[in-house]
């Protein structure tokens, strides 16, 4: 087993202060109820059709996808353990650092807080995102007429835009019927999937069949198809808001898989790179001197 570097302690209590902070600024206004960031209220008119559909039970509701977002954190501690029992030689300890105080951590423990860290840092960075957008664009779900009931007692449809109304239905669903852009749903299960999917092109590296990582990869991809679909089929979203948030989910898990974990590899510093350089130049230049009668003239190479 190879011999790791020293991780300070500050830098790792410091990922785990972005982390706790990242993810109360979202959890506990959700869980408090708290309208930190009032929805932005858009008008309608009476004959727009886009809004008009009728409230249908949710195919997939918001429960499912949020025990499916946690229970995926099983799949990565199986994988982990999977990949550090088959290619043990891979793996390298770490170190805790505090001046002269230190202690060893063992790959298992540092690799499934690592995958389990980032992935639920990225799943709450799609949810902000996805929420901040929602009240700030106040896009009106397909369903809103049959969600807010606005009260056509008081309404004159030939105004034209309606910007002043009352809903008499329930006040919950009334303020989520102005939060259709972009779907949740879609945000969270395509960064989720996609993530499961970089995570299996990264460690699944079994020869025996080609065709089982693509398999299992392709399957991902159609879930998170079939669960952001469904949000169009039940009128909560236009196509639209479901690529805005396929889009979005996709984009940050390839962020976090790629550019923040160590799934590929680490890559090359500047400083590397240019000690190789010096390294190459030096040995080029002893061997030229070594083999001035053999070689062209040293300035040929400089040209």
């Amino acid at each position: 087993m190879a011999e790791g570097k020293d991780v300070p302690v500050f830098t790792v209590f410091l990922d785990i202060f972005i982390f706790l902070i990242v993810e109360a600024s979202f959890l506990v206004p959700y869980y408090l109820n708290l309208d930190l960031l009032p929805t932005r209220h858009r008008g309608f008119t009476c004959d727009d059709a886009s809004i008009q559909h009728p409230k249908y039970n949710q195919t997939v509701p918001e429960l499912y996808v949020l025990i499916g977002t946690f229970a995926i954190i099983i799949f990565f501690v199986i994988g982990e353990l999977l990949y550090y029992f088959l290619h043990k030689k891979k793996h390298a300890l770490s170190r805790l650092r505090c001046g002269s105080w230190s202690f060893q951590i063992h790959p298992i423990v540092s690799n499934i807080y690592q995958m389990i860290g980032l992935y639920v840092f990225g799943a709450g960075m799609s949810f902000i995102f996805v929420l901040l957008t929602k009240k700030m664009v106040g896009k009106l779900r397909p369903n809103f007429m049959a969600l807010c009931q606005p009260d056509f007692s008081k309404i004159n449809c030939t105004d034209g835009l309606i910007l002043d109304f009352t809903c008499l239905g329930d006040s919950a669903e009334a303020e989520d019927a102005r939060q259709s852009f972009p779907s949740g749903h879609a945000s969270t299960s395509f960064y989720c999937l996609t993530f499961i999917v970089i995570y299996i092109e990264a460690r699944l590296i079994w020869r025996g069949s080609r065709l089982l990582k693509t398999l299992l990869q392709i399957v991902c991809l159609l879930v998170a198809t079939f669960i952001s679909l469904s949000r169009v089929y039940d009128f909560y979203h236009s196509l639209g808001d479901v690529i805005g948030g396929a889009v979005l989910g996709v984009g940050i898990a390839i962020l976090m898989a790629y550019h923040v974990s160590s799934l590929f590899g680490k890559k090359s510093t500047g400083i590397e790179f240019e000690d190789k350089k010096q390294d190459t130049s030096v040995e080029m230049y002893n061997y030229v001197v070594s083999n001035r009668s053999t070689v062209p003239a040293w300035n040929e190479y400089t040209m």
